[in-house]
């Protein structure tokens, strides 16, 4: 009905307005896979406006300088922060919650009625991934998840910095503190938090990011948020002597050479400059992590 009033109103006939809707869709399905939050930054877009199907802080990062990849400076993502006192709260020795999806309508961040799925397209796809015997699995692109399933898909990160101006990051104050592997998958993504120390009174930036194994183009995704870590005792971070004293404890990246590869659990404990991209050394995880479902 809702599709009906619509076409009639705007004198479109209905099959021109059912094959630009089927279009629309398809563009949405097959656009990119990132982490979605209040907490984010271009959330809304970055136009100005309120888009309720934004995806402009997913478009691929790919063959650009640091400069214009670093929290998704290209399109100026790094200037749409999220509303005062919108988080991504991190409880120390706990988890937190994040949907994967290729755009804002498919989560429950947007304003209008949201379409939800078990994948981050909308839909449930009950047998995505799934081969016939002896056959590899081939890529699937709706979502867009540069993967052939579960298994390979290539693992996603979050980093924390404990300085509350998205400029003041560098790659020497982020530090990678939670992976989740064979991610990005389902919509719902559960991350686990270690025990984090308080973030100064403003909050802290965190990233987060991946890079696909392979299935296309060697994208590789950036985006920031506001973070707050949460249920702890431990006293705030308030200089650089401190910030370095977290990074000896937490699971940390080392910064070397052309882009992001698969993320894992054993990543280096210092991290170094660079004028181009990031990599991370790679090693075969001993299990897959099943992200937890939340309501």
């Amino acid at each position: 009905m809702l599709f009906d009033n619509f076409y009639r109103r705007q004198r479109m006939p209905r099959a021109l307005f059912l094959t630009t809707f089927l279009v629309f869709q398809f563009s949405l399905s097959n656009a990119h896979v990132g982490a979605w939050h209040k907490g984010m930054f271009c959330l809304k877009g970055n136009d100005g406006t309120d888009d309720p199907n934004s995806s402009a802080a997913f478009q691929p990062l790919y063959m650009l300088p640091k400069s214009k990849w670093w929290f998704h400076k290209v399109n100026n993502c790094d200037q749409f922060p999220p509303d005062d006192g919108d988080f991504l709260e991190l409880p120390a020795n706990g988890e937190f919650t994040v949907e994967h999806a290729v755009n804002r309508a498919f989560t429950t961040t947007t304003w209008q009625r949201p379409v939800l799925g078990v994948f981050g397209d909308g839909q449930d796809h009950p047998d995505l991934g799934i081969s016939d015997d002896g056959k590899d699995g081939e890529c699937i692109v709706l979502p867009n998840m540069h993967t052939q399933n579960e298994t390979m898909a290539s693992g996603t990160a979050f980093a924390i910095s404990y300085v509350s101006e998205i400029n003041q990051v560098t790659p020497e104050n982020l530090v990678v503190f939670s992976v989740l592997h064979n991610t990005p998958w389902k919509r719902i993504a559960t991350y686990q938090v270690p025990d984090l120390p308080l973030c100064p009174p403003k909050g802290c930036i965190c990233a987060y990011g991946w890079v696909p194994n392979g299935c296309g183009e060697p994208n590789m995704y950036m985006q920031g948020f506001r973070c707050i870590v949460t249920n702890t005792n431990t006293a705030a971070v308030l200089s650089d002597t401190d910030t370095d004293t977290v990074a000896a404890t937490l699971p940390t990246i080392n910064v070397t050479d052309t882009r992001l590869t698969n993320l894992t659990t054993n990543l280096t404990l210092t991290l170094t400059n660079t004028n181009t991209s990031l990599t991370i050394p790679t090693s075969t995880p001993t299990s897959t992590s099943t992200p937890t479902s939340t309501s």
